[in-house]
């Protein structure tokens, strides 16, 4: 368990940043806009590959083709295209990813996180694969170890880089985004709005050294950014607040 916790606090030599996918944040430079996640997916055929030993290496560009199969990253770029007012529906968020290169490897002014670094189905999963991989024995204790010493590492991240604005996915997380992010729980500031009948939410925090956004999920559901219309709405709400 030594070992993963030296992984995880950025300690090993060969990953200065656990959690981040692609490009690192000296190398997208200073004021980048960045994007977080709670913890990077694995899906159940990632899952059923890995037990059989089939799981395949990992892309080490982090290339723009190879994360537009992935559900997440589609969302982030139809979003980031939205933000930088890019016409995105029609396939031309895909259009701007590929001539932007977002988060691979060589790319600068864009950084791609996650709270925690260990893949899971969900927020709730753990099991073999995971406690053989952590050592850790149940996701309780390995999140009460990232919130006591990976945090830290974070905000440091935050002051280091100084982020032109953060964007991290998922209300129901936002005290523990604040609390990695900024250091502590915050008052945010939210706003509602409606699509097509549903009710949706997001949160922002401007009073800090760079703007936080706490948006809903990209990846599905009623209430989350699972439409044109929501990501435009979030985008055109973030420019607006930001100017």
């Amino acid at each position: 368990m030594s070992d993963f916790k030296d992984c995880i606090l950025g300690k090993d030599k060969t990953d200065k940043f656990p959690g981040i996918d692609g490009v690192t944040p000296d190398a997208a430079g200073i004021n980048s806009a960045w994007f977080f996640g709670i913890e990077p997916g694995f899906s159940l055929k990632n899952m059923r590959d890995y037990d059989q030993g089939k799981s395949k290496s990992k892309d080490e560009e982090y290339s723009v083709e190879a994360q537009l199969n992935i559900p997440f990253n589609r969302g982030v770029f139809k979003l980031i295209g939205s933000i930088e007012n890019h016409p995105i529906r029609h396939n031309q968020y895909k259009k701007y990813a590929l001539q932007n290169r977002f988060f691979e490897v060589g790319s600068t002014g864009y950084v791609k996180a996650n709270i925690y670094p260990v893949a899971a189905n969900s927020v709730g999963a753990w099991g073999g694969r995971e406690e053989q991989e952590t050592g850790f024995a149940s996701k309780k204790e390995y999140y009460q170890f990232c919130d006591e010493y990976r945090f830290p590492i974070i905000l440091n991240w935050m002051k280091k880089y100084q982020p032109r604005y953060v964007v991290a996915l998922g209300v129901t997380q936002r005290n523990k985004y604040a609390k990695a992010i900024l250091g502590k729980e915050v008052e945010f500031k939210s706003e509602k709005f409606e699509i097509n009948g549903h009710t949706k939410i997001i949160y922002y925090y401007l009073d800090g050294s760079f703007p936080l956004f706490i948006f809903p999920h990209l990846t599905g559901g009623r209430h989350g950014l699972n439409s044109f219309d929501a990501i435009e709405f979030a985008a055109r709400r973030l420019n607006i607040l930001t100017r």
